[in-house]
């Protein structure tokens, strides 16, 4: 019994550890900019909305509500059953994957939402220059992306800011 309870706990935690290594730890988005800047970066009917790394699934429910076609990728099994939960009770179609966006093909996203470290973000930076197709809008929360200028800065006292790019 002690084994079997032990290999679960290492089938949760390895992907876990590895999602906070190459993406983020979970910190959920918060705040209502989130809102405004998924409207801001056109989120809305029939859009194609992906999230990096979903989390608790509360930027994506957002979107799904707001009629956005939704894509997330999470790696930590707790993080994905979460998300799907919270995706599953908007009563809408949604893809969860549970997959290393990083080996995903990211060039059907109008919209391209992230929160990510600054390093995981640099990495991602060339994959964004060389997948997205020009005018897709990427939103990183709190962290900018340095190699570009952002076309807008959402901030609000008490909140993170939110980094809004053009392609």
């Amino acid at each position: 019994m002690d084994i079997a309870i032990s290999i679960i706990l290492l089938i949760i935690i390895i992907p876990t550890a590895y999602a906070a290594v190459i993406g983020a730890p979970i910190v959920p988005s918060t705040g209502k900019n989130i809102k405004r800047a998924l409207i801001e970066a056109g989120v809305g009917e029939g859009s194609c909305f992906y999230e990096l790394g979903t989390g608790t699934g509360r930027v994506s429910r957002e979107a799904l509500k707001m009629g956005a076609s939704v894509t997330g990728f999470e790696l930590s099994p707790l993080a994905w059953i979460w998300s799907f939960i919270s995706l599953a009770s908007v009563g809408k179609p949604f893809r969860l994957k549970f997959r290393n966006f990083f080996r995903e093909d990211l060039r059907d996203a109008d919209v391209l939402y992230i929160f990510l470290m600054p390093e995981p973000i640099k990495k991602l930076a060339k994959k964004i220059e060389k997948e997205l197709r020009k005018g897709s809008t990427v939103i990183s929360y709190v962290f900018p992306i340095t190699s570009r200028e952002p076309e807008r800065i959402i901030s609000e006292e008490g909140q993170a800011n939110i980094y809004i790019y053009k392609v």
